[in-house]
């Protein structure tokens, strides 16, 4: 039984109903974003990176790397963005950056990849799901330099990490649980095939949402634990707060389709709550506390507290 209760999450306290309490414009076209430290970092398709300061509902600074970023993760103080080279062949560059002041204070070449994750002392660069050799880049974050591998599954296409894990979905149908601090597998699910998928850490596990399912999974302790049904037609977007876990839906409309984000709670699995958005596309939701960060393909961003 102890064991058992172990592995639940987190039980939201009793939530209040959910509701839009700010909204603030970014200027830019968003590819990616991360939050950390009160501050939601977005990276445009014009290369820029904008600050947006969530309490004060204001935008607090905005910087260019040149080429728009790939992926983007803020961690304890630093903020790493990875962007693509016009190399040859193909490579992409690793940026820390100061997020006070905006400056790149290092770069690290690494073999072209999808996705970024920030765990201990280490930063996380997955190879090309294409290339024959596989596996996940390791840069060391105090010295900005690339100092093993982690021989994850073929093909890694995203990476999360939270709790001193690291999670990695690979092309071949496969999530890969790994010790965030060494890159060592710890365990290997086979699961359905992962297309419109999305990974949250969080909970001492990994939270993954099935679009084309309408189902959330979660993997915990070795092993997968739970499974959240959903209803409508889901987008392949998820984020937890400390409210539950959150995903927006979308109904056909003879003026374009409607969007309505739902909470959900995560042990008994009810509908706890939902906030219409109308016609606003969403392009990535983002959890910050209590707070739904979400952010519009138009470039806002919609704070849902609750």
């Amino acid at each position: 039984m102890a064991a058992v209760l172990a592995l639940a999450p987190t039980r939201p306290a009793e939530p209040a109903q959910p509701r839009i309490v700010g909204t603030i414009g970014t200027g830019v076209e968003p590819r990616c974003a991360s939050y950390a430290g009160g501050r939601l970092w977005i990276a445009g398709s014009d290369g820029r990176i904008v600050a947006v300061e969530v309490a004060g509902r204001r935008v607090g600074g905005r910087f260019t790397v040149g080429t728009p970023p790939t992926a983007l993760v803020a961690a304890e103080g630093e903020l790493w963005a990875r962007v693509e080279t016009r190399d040859h062949p193909p490579m992409d560059r690793v940026l820390r950056i100061d997020p006070a002041t905006g400056r790149t204070t290092a770069r690290v070449t690494v073999d072209r990849g999808p996705g970024l994750a920030v765990a201990e002392r280490s930063v996380w660069a997955p190879r090309d799901p294409a290339s024959p050799v596989g596996g996940i880049e390791r840069i060391d974050r105090d010295r900005a330099t690339v100092i093993g591998r982690a021989r994850a599954g073929f093909g890694v296409v995203d990476v999360v990490s939270a709790d001193g894990l690291l999670w990695a979905k690979t092309i071949n149908a496969r999530i890969d649980e790994m010790d965030a601090a060494t890159g060592r597998i710890i365990t290997r699910f086979g699961v359905a095939p992962l297309d419109l998928t999305a990974m949250v850490a969080a909970d001492r596990g990994l939270w993954l949402l099935y679009a084309t399912k309408s189902e959330i999974v979660r993997l915990a302790g070795h092993r997968i634990v739970d499974r959240i049904p959903l209803s409508g037609r889901v987008l392949p977007l998820l984020a937890r707060t400390a409210g539950g876990l959150w995903t927006p839906t979308v109904e056909a409309s003879t003026g374009g389709d409607l969007t309505r984000l739902v909470r959900i709670d995560p042990i008994t699995h009810r509908v706890t709550g939902t906030v219409s958005l109308g016609r606003q596309s969403v392009n990535a939701l983002v959890g910050a506390g209590r707070d739904l960060l979400v952010i519009t393909n138009a470039g806002r961003v919609i704070v849902v507290h609750g």
